[in-house]
Parts: C-alpha cells; structure tokens; sequence
C-alpha cells in the first residue's frame, strides 16, 4: 500500500503479486511484469495500425482524426487519445483534444496475442490483466499521485499540484510522424 508516494507501474505490479489468485497460482512477480509489459506493447501496436483497445476497469485507448474548427469532415491527421471509463468521471482530467471524434464498439485486449508474446495461459493473463488495472484503478479514485508508464505508450499521471489526471503520449504515436522521422 502507497501512503502519500506516488503510484508507478512497479507499485501496482506489487500488488498484484500479493493477490490471493497470484499467491494460489503461483504467479511471480516477473510474470507480472511479464504480462504488463506484453500488453503495453499490444497497446502501442494497436494504435499504429489505428485501432482501439478497451482496458478492462480503466478505459480506451483509440486513434482519433483531428477535425479543425473550419472543418467538416476529419484532417488526415491522427492522433492517440486515452478516455477513462466512467466510473473515473468524478476524477479531474485533461479535456478530450477539440474536435475530438471517435465512434465504434472498441475490442478488448488480444490475450491470444499476449499468450503468443510471453507463453503464459491466457486465463492467468485475462485474470492478471483485469486485477493489474483494478490495482490502478484502486490508486486514481483515492486521488494519489500517480506517473505510470506504459512503455512504448506514454504515461498516465496525476500531479498533486493541480491533481488533474493526464495521459501523456510518446512523440512516436502521434500522426503524421514528424519530420526528422521521414529521413
């Protein structure tokens, strides 16, 4: 348990590990890790083939058009954008970016993949998956500091200063990709 620290990755990957379902199946902590860091990369993959995923208890991750104010119709121009499930919806967030579409049922997290990736049972992953995001889930409505990576993704964070929750993107998800990038 966290008391006044901020909340990392490693800080519910802990947690997990002291579960009762990890304690009976023996899971270790490097699987956990294992697992988090397998579905990051789901994640980052997802999203440049301009797809979304739904964490189960914690909220999507999609790839929007930016549409401009003059605009009607959706620029070619793509971006990652993180929306918390509902029951976050008392917590401070950043606003969704202007012009913000999205539509779709958005699908849940390819085990089958993770299962490939890390040569773990998918039932074990689904379980771990959904007691990994209940763990943050747990942290964001007490209101904690949090600076979680999921890497090749960004991080999500919560400052005490102004105790907005935020999704920070990593230059490398964003659409087009930068110019240098081109080269």
């Amino acid at each position: 348990m966290v008391c006044g620290g901020t909340v990392t990755e490693n800080t519910f990957i802990r947690e997990v590990s002291k579960c009762v379902f990890s304690q009976q199946q023996a899971i270790t902590v490097e699987d956990i890790s294992k697992i988090y860091l397998s579905l990051c990369k789901l994640i980052c993959l997802t999203l440049k083939s301009s797809q979304s995923v739904l964490l189960p208890g914690l909220g999507t991750f999609k790839v929007s058009h930016r549409l401009h104010a003059s605009c009607v119709y959706p620029s070619e121009s793509l971006f990652p954008v993180f929306i918390f499930g509902t029951r976050y919806s008392g917590q401070r967030q950043d606003p969704l970016p202007p012009g913000h579409h999205q539509s779709g049922n958005v699908p849940m997290p390819n085990y089958a993949w993770i299962e490939s990736d890390i040569g773990l049972p998918m039932k074990i992953i689904k379980r771990v998956v959904a007691e990994l995001m209940r763990a943050l889930g747990k942290h964001v409505l007490a209101g904690r500091s949090v600076d979680v990576e999921f890497c090749h993704v960004g991080k999500l964070q919560r400052v005490q200063k102004d105790k907005t929750l935020r999704f920070l993107f990593y230059t490398d998800l964003l659409w087009p990709p930068l110019a240098d990038e081109n080269r």
